[in-house]
């Protein structure tokens, strides 16, 4: 009887497993899991905030030093991002990230509005935009200078697991001139207080 009983049993999961309804439960899983985080990062409040910490003359002689002259338009000559506080923050944290940007003057002394965008991409496809914030470096009235501009937000505690990609973009009177990509990992790293942790990796494009 027992025989029989555990033969009819295989007999039913190997059907349910042909017919695939093991991987349509997954899928559905994956897709809830998938509009949830969504939801939570759409409702992500980001703060930001720039501050001018080199002045235009001092970016001007640099880059001439280098290069013998100004260029005709103002240009970014470096941009350099960074994750703070450091490569792993405990879910629930606040999270900053941190950019420097310097603006070299052009020849034609012309005024040009420099914006930074944080774009949150989806963990499941990553064509998919979930928050994007952009701020203003210069207002539209600065020449050149060193600018430091920082996008702090928290996520969720029980933000679901995966690879969220974060990128961020400088452009100069609307053309793109510089971009940056950091991988956001929800992972189950665990601390020594049994905490899940967001472990984070950049790499520049």
């Amino acid at each position: 009887m027992k025989k029989t009983l555990t033969l009819f049993l295989a007999c039913v999961l190997s059907s349910i497993a042909s017919a695939g309804i093991f991987d349509v439960v997954k899928d559905i899983a994956i897709d809830v899991a998938g509009d949830v985080a969504a939801d939570y990062i759409s409702d992500l409040i980001i703060n930001y905030d720039t501050d001018q910490t080199g002045d235009e003359k001092m970016v001007a002689e640099k880059y001439k030093q280098r290069h013998g002259a100004l260029p005709q338009s103002p240009l970014v000559s470096s941009y350099k991002t960074e994750v703070l506080p450091g490569s792993r923050v405990s879910r629930g944290s606040q999270v900053t990230f941190s950019s420097t940007v310097e603006l070299v003057p052009g020849q034609n002394k012309q005024a040009v509005n420099v914006l930074e965008t944080l774009t949150i991409w989806d963990n499941e496809d990553n064509s998919i935009e979930l928050k994007s914030t952009t701020k203003s470096l210069t207002g539209g009235t600065t020449t050149g200078g060193i600018f430091n501009g920082q996008f702090t937000m928290t996520f969720p505690a029980d933000l679901p697991k995966g690879t969220y990609p974060v990128t961020t973009a400088i452009t100069i009177d609307g053309q793109q001139v510089r971009s940056d990509k950091t991988y956001l990992d929800i992972a189950a790293v665990i601390t020594s207080f049994g905490d899940e942790q967001i472990a984070l990796r950049s790499s520049s494009i």
